[in-house]
C-alpha cells in the first residue's frame, strides 16, 4: 500500500514537472524579453525641429510621446500594454513610425501613427518575423528597418538580435526590396535628405552607401551606429565606441574625411541634428563614477559640445506626463 501512495505522489510529481516544462517552451516560443534598460530609450527630431518623439515609461514598459520644444508640453501617444519603441518621424511630421511588442506576440511589427485627426495606430506587419529601427524614406511614400526572421534560441538568452536585413517597403503597395542581407545583421538605417545615400550599422562597421547600390558600402567607423545626416546632408553624426562608458558623439564629412569627436557626450547612446546645425544628444552616464544608478537626459549642444542645456530631463523619462506638468 505504501509503495503505491509513492508511486501515485511519484506520477504527480513528474506530471507536474512536465506541465512546468511545457508551460516555459510555450512561454519561450510566444515571448520576447522586452528588457526596460538604456538601450530601450529612443528618440526622433522633426524636420522643422518643433517637436520631439520619444519612448518612455509606460504602461506596456515603454510608450510613445510627444514633446512640443516651444511651449515644454508632453502628449502621450501610446497608453497601452503594448510595448513600443524607436518612433521616428514622417518628412512631413504628420506620421511617425515605430515598432510594438504586444504580450505574448514574439516578434515586434510595424506600426505607423498620425498626429493629425483622426488619430490612430495603423498596424503594417504582423508574420512572425521581427522588425526594429524603422525610418521613412525622404518622400515619405517608404519605410526603411531591419528585418529578422531567425528567433535565436538557448534558455536566458532567446531572443531576436534586434538586426537582420535592411528592407526598404514601399507603403502603397507593401512591396519589399531586400538592400542588405540578414546575415550582415544590419540595423540603424538613415537615409540622406537628397534619398540618395544610405547609413547603417552592420558587422563591418557604420556603412555608407548609395541607396541603390548598398552592396558596395564604404566603412565610415568601426565602432560607429546611430547615423544621422544632417539636414544638408553634408554632414554624418553618429555614435562610437564600444562599452556605454566609452561612447561619444563623433561628426564626419559625408563626401570623406576623419571624423571629430564631439565633447560633452560620454555615455551618448543616440544624436539627432537639428535644423539649425546644433545636436540632440542621449546619454547615459553615471555622476558619481560608475556606481549606482545611471542618470539618462537628452540634452541640446553646440558640434563642438559647447552651450549644452537639458531638453528632456531623467524625470521626465520616468514620468513623461507628470514631470510635463
Amino acid at each position: 500500500m505504501a509503495r503505491r501512495k509513492w508511486w501515485i505522489v511519484g506520477v504527480a510529481v513528474v506530471a507536474c514537472l512536465g506541465l512546468m516544462v511545457g508551460l516555459t517552451v510555450r512561454r519561450l516560443m510566444t515571448e520576447h524579453s522586452r528588457p526596460v534598460g538604456h538601450g530601450n530609450l529612443t528618440f526622433d527630431v522633426s524636420a522643422d525641429g518643433s517637436k520631439i518623439v520619444f519612448a518612455a515609461q509606460g504602461r506596456g514598459g515603454r510608450d510613445l510621446f510627444l514633446l512640443d520644444r516651444k511651449s515644454g508640453q508632453v502628449q502621450a501617444l501610446t497608453n497601452s500594454l503594448d510595448y513600443e519603441l524607436s518612433p521616428a518621424f514622417s518628412p512631413d511630421g504628420r506620421r511617425i513610425v515605430f515598432t510594438r511588442g504586444k504580450p505574448g506576440v514574439r516578434a515586434d511589427q510595424l506600426c505607423i501613427t498620425e498626429l493629425v485627426p483622426p488619430l490612430g495606430i495603423d498596424q503594417w506587419t504582423d508574420a512572425d518575423e521581427n522588425i526594429a529601427s524603422p525610418t521613412f524614406t525622404p518622400d515619405g511614400q517608404s519605410v526603411i528597418f531591419s528585418l529578422e526572421t531567425q528567433y535565436r534560441w538557448g534558455g536566458l538568452a532567446s531572443n531576436w538580435n534586434e538586426s537582420g536585413a535592411l528592407v526598404l517597403m514601399n507603403l502603397q503597395t507593401k512591396e519589399r526590396k531586400f538592400l542588405i542581407s540578414e546575415d550582415k545583421l544590419a540595423y540603424d538605417a538613415a537615409v540622406s535628405p537628397d534619398g540618395k545615400l544610405l547609413a547603417w550599422r552592420d558587422l563591418r562597421g557604420l556603412c555608407l552607401a548609395e541607396l541603390d547600390q548598398a552592396d558596395a558600402p564604404r566603412v565610415v567607423s568601426k565602432s560607429g551606429h546611430s547615423p544621422t545626416f544632417s539636414s544638408d546632408g553634408r554632414q554624418l553624426a553618429m555614435v562610437a565606441g564600444t562599452y556605454i562608458p566609452d561612447f561619444h558623439v563623433e561628426i564626419a564629412p559625408v563626401g570623406g574625411g576623419p571624423a571629430k569627436k564631439v565633447s560633452n557626450t560620454d555615455g551618448a547612446m543616440q544624436v539627432r541634428f537639428l535644423p539649425n546645425g546644433r545636436i540632440l544628444v542621449l546619454r547615459e552616464f553615471w555622476r558619481d563614477g560608475g556606481f549606482g544608478e545611471p542618470t539618462r537626459g537628452l540634452c541640446e549642444m553646440d558640434q563642438d559640445g559647447s552651450n549644452a542645456r537639458e531638453v528632456i530631463s531623467e524625470a521626465m523619462l520616468k514620468n513623461p506626463m507628470r514631470a510635463s506638468k
